[in-house]
């Protein structure tokens, strides 16, 4: 119920620690490293916010692998920037 759009804490990136899958964050806020994407100007780059927050951060080295889903229920897992 957390990821519905009815609900209040539907914004944001949910947290699972990769090892136990526990959940430990619940609609956080990240701000991307965006030396990556400034490195390489030419790449194709995913349409959105999320999207491209979920890709950036797949980048860093505590970060085993970023997924979304989109409203259409899609799934989109980023995992060192792919």
């Amino acid at each position: 119920m957390l990821a519905t759009r009815g609900s209040i804490m539907h914004d944001g990136f949910h947290l699972i620690e990769a090892k136990s899958g526990d959940l430990t964050h619940i609609a956080q806020f990240v701000s991307p490293p965006l030396d990556v994407a400034l490195a390489n100007p030419l790449a194709v780059w995913p349409q959105g916010a999320r999207q491209m927050t979920a890709k950036l951060i797949s980048t860093l080295p505590q970060v085993e692998a970023a997924a979304i889903i989109s409203a259409e229920g899609y799934i989109h897992i980023y995992k060192n920037g792919f």
